[in-house]
């Protein structure tokens, strides 16, 4: 039995619903609904930027390190000041 697309509602191709079971759509209407939809990155754009986001604070220095930083390189440079 073949199942009809929701939106154009002309049958779905059985070389789709081998590959998609689930599929609601055809292709062509697929397409559409996509390109009105919010891009499917956007999920893991947002882990990407929450993922740099904790690495940006796993590699700050405290104020103490950044100073102890200075001081160090001063010293390899010849002198404070």
């Amino acid at each position: 039995m073949s199942r009809i697309c929701k939106d154009c509602e002309k049958p779905l191709s059985d070389a789709l619903l081998e590959a998609k079971p689930y599929a609601e759509f055809c292709s062509p209407c697929r397409s559409k609904h996509d390109k009105h939809s919010e891009p499917k990155s956007q999920g893991n754009a947002e882990y990407l930027t929450r993922s740099k986001k904790l690495k940006t604070e796993r590699t700050k220095k405290t104020k103490e390190e950044r100073r102890a930083d200075r001081i160090n390189q001063s010293l390899k440079d010849g002198g404070i000041g």
